[in-house]
């Protein structure tokens, strides 16, 4: 199975500054189908999606699971089963209760597996906007994201940007860096500059008027180092470390999503940093 990725990126410095790259494939390194779960319970709910790897080299979709039974039990004595929405997909209007460990097991003809998350608490979300950095003559515009965390407990965030309802950008990080009881994201975007015919072709820059929705998520440990293990299986060339049972592939992860009202980017709009 071949899945669409963009780049991890781990923060060193207080204020951090995240350079994006250009998206690349993951290929789950298998020979016969295996089962892949991509699941989340939430503050918005829970949702499970299963599907099958396939050939590396098909163009073809994966193909989903519609026979599965999925169900999610807590910690605080909660069962749950997941409703079949079709086209792989399996949801409940249950939301994630901080502190709380879930579990979700998935029935699969003679295969069953599961996987557990714990819930974490509320994102403390302050400020973000758009900046413009000189640099060598140029601008790197930058999207700065800013978290209240005191820094006194780990805590692991994982940042995705799309653009015009696709991937463009996700990014990883743990709280080793916050400082004054703040956590910042200096995340830098491409962004067409007018006139430049070589960076108009290439898909990755912003254009005015593309449409931005970012999310912050709050995710427990066990998340963040399948996350990270990405991008060491990637370069390789072999799978991420192992989330559920019976060698089933994927990611169940409970989170804390704070959502930033959709941008629509306007390059002549954005000045520098008002805080520097």
């Amino acid at each position: 199975m071949t899945m669409k990725l963009r780049k991890i990126y781990i923060p060193l410095v207080a204020a951090v500054l995240c350079s994006c790259e250009k998206e690349l494939d993951f290929k789950y390194d298998s020979v016969e189908p295996i089962y892949v779960i991509e699941a989340t319970v939430s503050n918005e709910g829970t949702k499970a999606v299963i599907t099958q790897t396939r050939d590396v080299e098909s163009t073809a979709d994966a193909p989903t699971v519609n026979d599965a039974n999925v169900t999610m039990t807590g910690s605080d004595g909660s069962q749950t089963a997941l409703t079949n929405e079709g086209n792989g997909i399996y949801t409940s209007p249950v939301k994630g209760v901080e502190g709380v460990t879930y579990t979700l097991k998935a029935n699969i003809g003679n295969v069953t597996t599961q996987s557990t998350s714990v819930m974490p608490d509320e994102i403390k979300f302050e400020d973000s906007y758009f900046y413009r950095m000189p640099m060598l003559g140029d601008s790197l515009y930058v999207y700065k994201i800013t978290l209240a965390d005191d820094g006194k407990q780990p805590r692991y965030y994982y940042i995705r940007i799309m653009r015009n309802d696709k991937m463009y950008r996700w990014m990883l990080s743990d709280n080793k860096v916050a400082n004054d009881g703040k956590i910042v994201f200096n995340c830098s975007l491409f962004a067409n500059n007018e006139g430049d015919d070589e960076k108009e072709k290439r898909e990755e820059w912003l254009h005015d008027g593309d449409k931005l929705d970012i999310s912050v998520s709050l995710i427990d440990e066990t998340a963040y180092n399948y996350f990270f293990s990405l991008s060491i299986a990637e370069s390789n060339n072999c799978n991420p470390l192992p989330n559920f049972t019976s060698g089933v592939l994927g990611l169940f992860s409970a989170r804390s999503i704070y959502r930033i009202p959709t941008i629509t980017y306007d390059q002549s709009s954005i000045g520098e940093d008002p805080d520097k």
